[in-house]
């Protein structure tokens, strides 16, 4: 009789927090934060119905750091994460992403109102390649592409669960620090231009 042995291994640690239902107050700051760190590895060994070992990982942190005090306010939101998977020998990105969001606020014409200016930043940490093979063409980096977002407006903050935001002045910037990415255009930023020898003129 053949013999079949199967083994999977779920190793799984998820959502292990660091925040509280009341954030911690430092008068006149509002901080709290949240990470999880998730783990699964699959092993198959004589499993007929077929199978791949594998294993994944994925982190991710989620912190607020809120002023507010007399006449102004001032959120941030810093969002980040990044996972990784591996499986028939190759390892490729699940995850991977820095977002920051900002909005400050000075007290304006009337109450809840606010003179406002909004940021918004997104980028990643790690090399992202064409396939799974790191051996393969570079398509992404960090701050390759970097994108940068500044408003200028109104705000209108009746409470902590409605905030609205109007901006009507707001700037969007593109950064491409790899230079190959640069050079040919990618993510929307000018293309290098080259001579006949292949030399950069701009």
């Amino acid at each position: 009789m053949k013999k079949i042995l199967l083994f999977i291994l779920v190793l799984t640690i998820s959502e292990f927090s660091l925040a509280q239902d009341s954030a911690d107050t430092l008068k006149p700051w509002t901080i709290g934060a949240v990470f999880s760190l998730n783990i699964s590895q699959a092993a198959f060994h004589n499993w007929t119905s077929g199978g791949e070992n594998s294993v994944a990982g994925n982190f991710l942190f989620a912190g607020i750091a809120n002023l507010k005090k007399d006449k102004i306010f001032w959120n941030n939101y810093l969002l980040t994460g990044i996972g990784f998977a591996r499986l028939k020998g190759e390892t490729s990105k699940t995850n991977d992403n820095i977002e920051i969001n900002s909005l400050y606020g000075r007290n304006a014409f009337a109450k809840n109102w606010y003179y406002s200016v909004i940021m918004n930043y997104k980028s990643q940490f790690a090399n992202g390649f064409v396939d799974s093979n790191r051996d393969s063409a570079v398509i992404s980096a960090f701050m390759a592409p970097g994108y940068l977002n500044i408003g200028l407006g109104l705000n209108y903050n009746l409470n902590d669960v409605f905030i609205l935001n109007i901006s009507p002045l707001d700037a969007k910037m593109i950064f491409v620090l790899n230079q190959q990415l640069a050079n040919h255009g990618d993510y929307g930023v000018d293309a290098a231009v080259f001579d006949n020898q292949g030399n950069m003129i701009t």
